[in-house]
């Protein structure tokens, strides 16, 4: 499991990739659209054009990904999902792949 972020000033410090707190709802941005697709998912930002395809787990995280769940909301559905697959290694996976759609401005909390 993943500890605490590290903390300044009462807010969470960014490491390396993204750091989502438990707290935040995700969502996609206004101008960023999801579509699955029968082979992944598919997001696309409609104002830079920029595309991206998931497929595998991290089209199942774009799947429940509708600005209401929690991040822990969302790795609990996923350990349900993949019971096979260690649950640090979803954990790690979950929150690299939130931060790499944080980075490419494809994801936001609210």
């Amino acid at each position: 499991m993943l500890g605490p972020p590290p903390v300044r000033n009462g807010s969470p410090v960014v490491t390396g990739c993204c750091y989502t707190s438990c707290m935040d709802r995700l969502r996609f941005p206004k101008n960023v659209v999801y579509r699955e697709e029968p082979e992944g998912g598919l997001l696309f930002n409609v104002d830079t054009g920029d595309m991206r395809f998931v497929e595998g787990v991290a089209c199942a995280i774009c799947g429940m990904i509708d600005g209401s769940p929690l991040r822990g909301q969302i790795l609990s559905r996923l350990t349900g999902q993949y019971p096979s697959q260690d649950p640090s290694r979803l954990e790690s996976d979950l929150d690299e792949f939130l931060g790499q759609l944080r980075d490419s401005h494809m994801l936001e909390t609210c």
